[in-house]
């Protein structure tokens, strides 16, 4: 209850905006954020709101208490009024060594999680890619922690505009939030460049699909590429597809999901059925499968290494069997293609797809160009 109650309160401050986050020590909970002091100095602060995390009421109320007497005066007031004696320390600059520490300390803290038995394998694997970045700053580990340094090390780590580059810059800069307030970053923002992830473009359909032709014939991987193909589900969503009368499916969202559940993916065709899935279903034979690794919510028996695994095995057989112009990332972005072609109202394609429209948009910008284009096109003509 108590990580629960944390991992609230954080979204509580997130949702507002507020830059701070929640701390507990033995059930005391604590606010950490960077304030403006009555001298006129902003510094890192931890305050005691004399509430128990198991009280989440209390703690919620505190929190929005707490904002709105440090609004009121534009800084940490003397004393808050749930108790005069609240404790007020300052937290202390640290070297990098530390910061990191905090790091990892804060990326527990904000999921809500208290114990290692709580870590779950994607949660670790996502932490993992962010100590790779981290990692270049070993070589200024005592060195103190500043924004100056963190820019410096982005300058001399990372080329221009690159993909590495726009990386470095949003986990150094969550670091630096830590300890530093918004403006105090701003050199991060500025040399973070213009990177943007390749636009996808559309496959050969009728290259694509007689290639699955000759996969589907595979009992343990055929099925699954075909799946990815028809649905645009993420491969290791794929495993527990179950294909419902009409096309329609649903799959356990567990990969990407804050909060596990179930997703519904919609089938589609290609452009010269007219984006109906029935000839496709029919032709890869789709509602008659054996499944070769599944797992289920009720018995809550997923483990993202495993399933990390097949899905490495799964590629490792794609590539024995020719598939070199395209993966299976690529067929779940043909299906977002696809779906644009298909004009399916956005809210289904993002819902199907399990990503954000923000994400959508940014990741088929050009086919979106080019349909907006070609009916501009049709419009003139007539």
């Amino acid at each position: 209850m108590s990580s629960e109650n944390v991992l609230k309160l954080n979204k509580l401050l997130d949702a507002n905006g507020y830059k701070a986050s929640i701390r507990t020590k033995r059930e005391a909970v604590y606010i950490r954020g960077t304030f403006l002091d009555r001298n006129g100095t902003r510094k890192r602060k931890e305050i005691a709101l004399n509430a128990k995390i198991y009280d989440f009421a209390t703690c919620r109320d505190r929190v929005n208490n707490f904002y709105i007497e440090y609004e009121k005066d534009k800084c940490l007031p003397k004393e808050f009024s749930w108790n005069k004696k609240t404790v007020i320390k300052e937290v202390k600059r640290n070297t990098v060594e530390k910061g990191i520490e905090q790091f990892i300390k804060d990326f527990w803290e904000r999921k809500g999680v208290t114990e290692e038995s709580e870590q779950t394998t994607e949660s670790k694997r996502t932490l993992k890619s962010y100590e790779n970045q981290l990692n270049k700053l070993n070589e200024y580990k005592n060195s103190l922690l500043t924004p100056d340094l963190l820019a410096q090390v982005i300058l001399d780590k990372s080329k221009a505009n690159s993909k590495p580059r726009n990386d470095m810059c949003k986990i150094f800069k969550r670091l630096g939030k830590l300890y530093f307030v918004e403006n105090d970053l701003k050199e991060i923002d500025k040399i973070k460049g213009k990177w943007k992830p390749n636009q996808r473009e559309r496959l050969n359909e009728d290259e694509a699909i007689e290639l699955i032709d000759k996969l589907r014939e595979n009992k343990k991987y055929g099925w699954l590429t075909a799946a990815v193909f028809i649905y645009g589900c993420r491969p290791m969503e794929a495993f527990t597809l179950d294909i419902q009368k009409g096309g329609s499916a649903i799959a356990v969202n567990c990969p990407k999901a804050k909060a596990k559940h179930i997703k519904f993916p919609v089938a589609l065709g290609i452009e010269k059925d007219n984006f109906n899935p029935d000839p496709l279903l029919d032709r890869w034979d789709m509602y008659n499968v054996e499944k070769i690794y599944s797992w289920s919510l009720e018995k809550n028996d997923y483990d993202s290494e495993v399933c990390r695994g097949k899905v490495e095995a799964w590629t490792k057989w794609l590539r024995k069997n020719g598939v070199i112009n395209f993966g299976l990332v690529d067929l779940r972005h043909y299906w977002g293609i696809r779906s644009i072609y298909a004009e399916m109202d956005i809210r289904a394609s993002i819902k199907s797809l399990g990503h954000s429209e923000q994400v959508h948009s940014t990741t088929y910008t050009s086919t979106y160009d080019l349909i907006d284009a070609i009916k501009q096109q049709k419009i003139l003509s007539r």
